[in-house]
């Protein structure tokens, strides 16, 4: 059908569709003037005139035609160009009408795709920019768990990617603000910034209305205490604004940034500075409970040492109590001296894990001490009947002096047992400890015990011998008063 063919332009087929049926008629009244008409120069003029009436009405359909589709080319080729992405483009149609409202809607339509397309792009930068400066918070409050440190970082990370000039994080401490990290304000400010009250402080709005606030310096000076609005005023602060710190409704703290420009913050800044508020909330929350945790695990640790000390201070005292009972139990037997001093070594050597325990008394001459008494391991040679001379041994001779224990961690080479470091040697003696025994604030004699590996004797053992010592001497003083 002529009216649903597919080929050629939207012009070629109007100027069909309007000159189709008149050319059949015109051909039909030609053939008929043709063959009626007999003349030739008649028949001339019919088909000149034939001819006229076909060409005249194509020329001027060709024109009216073109008129009503270039506009419709000239859409079509915009509306291909917006279909690329090329927004804004407008399109000329003065036709006066349908054709014209058409290029005007178009040219509307353009016109809020490119706004769209701008804002779009826009929102899209700032969303971007949004998410990588919360994604920027976010890792560097995550590196560490120490408050101090996660606050620090977190406000000089807020103040370089928001691009301003200084700043200062709040905690509640008291129902009062306490300064806990600042940054960008001059040397001494924190001695005005420390402690804020809830109430005078943009901090404390925030935090009272669960949202961010901001203000500029003129309106903040009617809250503020004098000496805040002198610092202010001295960095030459204009805007200020405050978020609260929150971490699951429960909020915290606050932080306060402040700009030596006048600005406004926009619905998008806020919601942004909300959200940065929540992270160091949950960062503040998550330090605190590390802390917590630590603490505990601390007071746990401490708990179990001193249980464990505990444990080893009953264990030591009940070795001390078993020695000091059986020394008392044979210092208080009918033994003679001997035989008293013998199971005093027996028990030392028991009671302190050494290899041997010998005691020796002073001669009568006062030169020199004989080894009476002994217990020591079965490979060791015997030291009874030895002789300890006095004058020519330091050790002996401080002990006699000073009335008081030595220890001697290192027996085979330390200068006060230098006359006997052979005997040390052959011996095996690594450690060595020697006891007075004192009558009448006089030293008759010494008790020694030797350990064949390096041992420091401890201060609580010193005390342990001395005692035992002690307790020798009145056994050997009750004897020698009843054999009197």
């Amino acid at each position: 059908m002529l009216f649903n063919i597919r080929w050629g332009s939207l012009r070629l087929k109007i100027i069909a569709w309007f000159l189709a049926p008149s050319a059949v008629i015109l051909l039909a009244i030609a053939v008929v003037a043709f063959f009626v008409v007999q003349e030739t120069n008649l028949r001339y003029l019919v088909a000149f005139l034939l001819f006229t009436s076909l060409v005249i009405p194509m020329l001027v359909i060709g024109l009216g035609v073109s008129r009503i589709t270039s506009p419709i080319t000239e859409l079509t080729r915009a509306a291909q160009e917006v279909a690329r992405g090329k927004f804004g483009l407008t399109v000329e149609a003065e036709t006066g009408d349908e054709i014209e409202e058409l290029a005007h809607q178009f040219n509307l339509m353009s016109q809020q795709l490119k706004d769209m397309y701008t804002t779009l792009e826009q929102r899209v930068a700032d969303r971007t920019r949004e998410l990588a400066t919360l994604n920027t918070i976010a890792t560097v409050v995550s590196r560490s768990l120490k408050l101090e440190e996660v606050l620090d970082s977190a406000l000089v990370t807020v103040l370089e990617r928001l691009e301003l000039q200084a700043g200062a994080i709040y905690l509640v401490e008291n129902d009062q603000l306490q300064l806990k990290a600042m940054n960008g304000f001059s040397e001494g400010a924190s001695s005005v910034l420390k402690t804020l009250q809830m109430s005078e402080s943009l901090s404390g709005q925030a935090i009272l209305q669960h949202k961010p606030v901001a203000t500029n310096i003129q309106a903040y000076a009617q809250i503020a205490e004098p000496s805040m609005v002198s610092l202010l005023t001295a960095e030459n602060v204009q805007t200020l604004v405050s978020t609260p710190l929150a971490h699951h409704g429960r909020t915290c703290g606050a932080m306060t940034l402040v700009t030596q420009a006048q600005c406004t913050f926009s619905p998008q800044e806020m919601e942004l500075l909300l959200a940065i508020g929540q992270q160091i909330g949950v960062a503040v929350e998550n330090a605190r409970l590390y802390e917590q945790a630590r603490l505990e695990i601390e007071l746990r640790r401490q708990a179990d040492r001193d249980l464990l000390q505990a444990s080893v201070d009953s264990e030591r005292q009940n070795r001390e109590l078993i020695l000091l009972n059986h020394v008392i139990t044979a210092t208080t037997s009918d033994l003679e001296p001997k035989a008293i001093l013998e199971v005093v070594c027996h028990e030392l050597v028991r009671a302190f894990g050494v290899a041997q325990s010998a005691a020796a008394l002073l001669n009568p001459d006062g030169e020199s001490l004989t080894v009476i008494a002994e217990h020591k391991a079965p490979h060791l040679p015997s030291a009874l009947s030895v002789i300890i001379p006095v004058s020519e041994n330091p050790a002996t001779l401080y002990v006699m002096k000073q009335k008081a224990p030595l220890a001697l961690s290192d027996a085979q080479h330390d200068i006060l047992l230098r006359p006997v470091h052979e005997i040390m040697r052959t011996r095996g003696t690594a450690s060595l400890l020697i006891l007075p025994i004192i009558q009448h604030g006089e030293v008759i004699g010494t008790i020694g015990m030797d350990s064949t590996s390096p041992r420091e004797f401890t201060p609580e053992e010193i005390a342990l011998a001395a005692r035992v010592s002690a307790a020798v001497a009145q056994a050997l003083e009750k004897t020698e008063a009843e054999s009197d």
